[in-house]
């Protein structure tokens, strides 16, 4: 138990710090003048290099998944507004990306909604004297209906950036 106690905590402090390891790397390989221009590269919408200009959906400790841009990791969308317009914004310029995109935005905010109500109903059950009661069953069932659009919402976010990044690599895309 003790080794548990002293092996998780250090597991949670490698993946966290992992991606920051990874960032330092990639600075230290580039040199200060050529990522300040990679940066303003990455935040102009002709952006046409694959290695600075790619998408790619990182986790976050606290504030859910971001979208970033390049190897620094620049950010290019939050996922954390109920509405989508940067993202919108960001896939318009490919169509399969933009429809993804689109439909990331619609199964997100169901996933949002669903989710929302789900844990209102159940903790508003929970604080009543019967712990089992329509509320309670109810949140539980809003939150169980919710795990398909979650998946749903992943898979098309995945795709929009796929769609995204491939206009990057192709030669027609350039």
């Amino acid at each position: 138990m003790k080794l548990i106690l002293h092996v998780v905590p250090a597991l949670i402090l490698a993946t966290l710090a992992r991606p920051c390891v990874a960032q330092e790397i990639a600075r230290t390989r580039i040199s200060p003048s050529a990522a300040s221009s990679a940066s303003e590269r990455a935040a102009s919408p002709e952006c046409r290099v694959y290695a600075e200009c790619a998408l790619r959906v990182e986790p976050t400790a606290w504030r859910g998944p971001r979208i970033v841009r390049g190897i620094e990791g620049a950010p290019a969308a939050r996922l954390d507004r109920l509405s989508r317009p940067e993202i919108l914004q960001l896939f318009a310029r490919d169509d399969s990306a933009s429809s993804y995109g689109h439909r990331f935005v619609r199964a997100e905010r169901v996933n949002r909604a669903l989710t929302i109500l789900g844990v209102g109903f159940a903790a508003g059950g929970l604080t009543s004297p019967h712990r089992i009661n329509v509320f309670s069953v109810g949140g539980a069932a809003l939150l169980a209906v919710s795990i398909p659009y979650n998946d749903a919402a992943e898979r098309y976010l995945s795709r929009a950036v796929w769609w995204y990044n491939l206009r990057l690599a192709t030669p027609a895309g350039r």
